[in-house]
């Protein structure tokens, strides 16, 4: 049998279970069909083979983010981007740019702020009154789960004094000294309600955006992606475009996603029969939605997560769905075959993801994939129950560094035991590494990912402080994992991805460096040479 193509004199790290590393491998028909040296590979080379010289660089699977929202950033981004460092004098800044230089638009959309530098009852609309006080005006928090609107996106939404909070002290409406909303909103109910009769969105850039954010994916090293889910209102139309861009290489990455997710308690009756439809319509290597997604809590940022304990300001939050009802549905998900991925910030929203995954163990669903994402905090005596039930723990490693002002709201205990992914990972359990983008702060390149994970602080700053515990540092070979087997195991495709071995698909990445041997405070500057899907060159980079 001779190849499509053969890659010869390079460092390949396969990424096999026995971390195999060889000098060749062989392509055919998009699947890898002979590694080992440059001699044995030299026999798939016929007439029509195209032969590749690697020069000693280094080859890895294609990375796979584990958790991502580009159909979410595609509507988010449409707007003024704010970056999360920003002062609250750059914030005000930015949108009022935004504002002038798009004076036709019917509606204003941003994203980005941090929401630690507002506290309480400080983020107020006559400030966004004073920008644009005649159209709508709606700005996101870095999270996602918070909001600062202006006087006009209330009076469209119909939200005022009246106004009942969708679940109180959860998702709810901030309210002024006479009760009237008084800018911020938290959560998602209150965030879609505004955006669902504001309508801020760009639809022309829509499509532009998600063609710009999956080159950019293809140039970090990126072949496939979990779409971590989207509100009803986008995934609607959005779904079918992604299809449509995939198959028509639009999309070079794989899609396997969750569709819309669960936000709001009237969510629940028809989720399942939404994810059956899905699975009907969408079911292949290439675009697969089966996984039932429920975002059970907030963020700690926005002190709308699920905690044991209270936040420093006395507020506790519960979890949207839990106890049977969480169960039941997640019972149902498996008794279909979907896999089931939790947002779970808060130690309480984990210790029920726990115990869910418990019932569905028991009953005997031992390959259903239960993923608990974000999982910053999590109960000390709660961690070896992610290896007794095997509860896969995604993270975000670009977030693994002292935030500024998050110990005064969680506390410092919770603070200094946060992200415990290497105690998580001596039970026996899975990490899988992802950046949420849009909510991915440092960036969503893998190689910040990884060298943050390794030193858990900000990724070319050796001098900044590292975020305690010191010894929950991940390891590189747990990093790759984690955007690799592990990712293609939480996506239920570990046998068709993930590592260089025969018969998977032939997604592999040449690097400009050798992960193995750099420096780690240098990871962040290895780039990509070549990107590769199914073995179809999808990006290249000038210095090749």
């Amino acid at each position: 049998m001779f190849a499509d193509k053969v890659f010869l004199n390079g460092s390949v790290h396969t990424n096999d279970p026995d971390k195999t590393v060889c000098s060749a491998f062989a392509v055919k028909d998009g699947c890898f069909v002979g590694i080992g040296s440059d001699d044995e590979m030299k026999a798939f080379v016929g007439d029509e083979t195209e032969v590749f010289d690697l020069n000693g660089k280094t080859v890895l699977p294609g990375f796979f983010d584990a958790h991502c929202h580009p159909l979410l950033a595609s509507h988010y981004l449409c707007g003024a981007y704010i970056p999360f460092d920003s002062t609250p004098e750059q914030v005000l800044d930015i949108i009022r740019k935004h504002i002038e230089s798009h004076p036709d638009r019917k509606a204003y959309f941003g994203f980005g702020y941090l929401e630690t530098m507002y506290p309480n009852n400080t983020l107020r609309k006559e400030v966004l009154d004073e920008l644009c006080a005649d159209k709508p005006v709606v700005v996101l928090g870095s999270g996602g789960h918070e909001g600062w609107c202006n006087t006009k996106a209330f009076e469209l939404a119909n939200v005022t004094k009246d106004t009942p909070d969708p679940i109180p002290e959860f998702h709810f409406y901030e309210r002024d000294e006479n009760g009237e909303p008084s800018g911020r909103i938290v959560e998602i109910a209150c965030v879609n309600r505004i955006l669902e009769w504001t309508d801020p969105f760009d639809e022309s850039a829509i499509a532009d955006n998600l063609r710009l954010f999956c080159a950019e994916y293809a140039a970090m090293g990126v072949t496939s992606f979990l779409e971590s889910g989207v509100i009803s209102s986008m995934g609607e139309h959005g779904i079918p475009l992604m299809k449509k861009m995939v198959d028509s290489g639009e999309i070079p990455q794989r899609v396997i996603g969750c569709g819309n997710y669960v936000s709001l308690l009237e969510d629940v009756p028809r989720i399942i029969g939404e994810l059956k439809s899905y699975r009907e319509q969408y079911d292949t290597d290439r675009f697969r939605i089966n996984t039932l997604k429920i975002i059970n809590d907030g963020t700690n940022e926005s002190r709308s997560s699920a905690m044991k304990e209270p936040f420093m300001d006395g507020s506790q939050p519960d979890v949207l769905i839990g106890g049977k009802v969480l169960q039941d549905l997640c019972m149902e998900a498996a008794q279909n075959g979907f896999d089931i991925n939790i947002h779970a910030c808060g130690d309480k929203t984990t210790w029920e993801t726990l115990m869910m995954a418990k019932v569905i163990r028991e009953a005997g669903f031992d390959d259903i994939r239960i993923t608990n994402s974000h999982t910053p905090s999590v109960d000390i005596p709660d961690i070896p129950l992610f290896g007794k039930y095997n509860v896969i723990a995604n993270t975000t490693s670009v977030w693994h560094y002292l935030f500024p002002g998050l110990e005064e709201v969680v506390g410092t205990f919770r603070y200094e035991h946060s992200f415990m992914m290497n105690s998580i990972l001596k039970t026996g359990a899975k990490m899988t590494l992802g950046s949420d983008f849009p909510v991915d702060e440092w960036g969503r390149d893998p190689v910040k990912g990884i060298e943050m994970g390794m030193t858990r602080r900000i990724y070319d700053h050796p001098e900044m402080p590292v975020l305690p515990p010191y010894d929950e540092k991940l390891t590189l070979d747990q990093c790759i994992d984690g955007y690799t087997i592990s990712a293609a195991y939480q996506a239920h495709m570990e046998d068709k991805l993930g590592s260089i071995e025969l018969g998977k698909y032939a997604d592999f990445v040449i690097w400009s460096e050798d992960f193995y041997t750099a420096p780690v405070d240098h990871i962040h500057e290895i780039t990509p040479l070549r990107t590769y899907c199914e073995g179809k060159l999808v990006y290249k980079s000038e210095n090749c």
